[in-house]
């Protein structure tokens, strides 16, 4: 909820930075327990999703720059759908669920 909540007054314009930093930091210690957690034989052996996509160092910027952007898009909808109050739906659980659906087909492995 980082700028739209800012903007409709849910979050400081001094909380922005650090929150928006926390969320991306959040995310990629997430990456890693999932990782440690994993057994190895299974993790060897997933197929078709995120943690197969990385095979080369070079490739951790365009993906850091799809999870922001992505995550842009999340937000946006959450915010749009349950916080603001000029524009709350009840369809906001619909749009919220599509945005990450969307995400999560565009951002996905395209090997298959």
């Amino acid at each position: 909820t980082l700028f739209r909540s800012t903007i409709i007054g849910g979050l400081s314009i001094f909380m922005l930075i650090p929150y928006w930093i926390s969320q991306l930091c959040g995310g990629m210690i997430a990456a890693g327990l999932a990782k440690a957690l994993t057994p190895e034989d299974r993790y060897n052996n997933i197929s078709g999703g995120a943690l197969t996509i990385i095979t080369m160092d070079s490739q951790i910027g365009n993906v850091i720059g799809a999870e922001i952007v992505m995550t842009f898009y999340l937000v946006l909808a959450v915010c749009m759908g349950a916080i603001n109050e000029q524009s709350k739906s009840p369809l906001a659980p619909f749009a919220i669920g599509f945005t990450v659906t969307v995400s999560v087909l565009a951002g996905g492995d395209r090997k298959s």
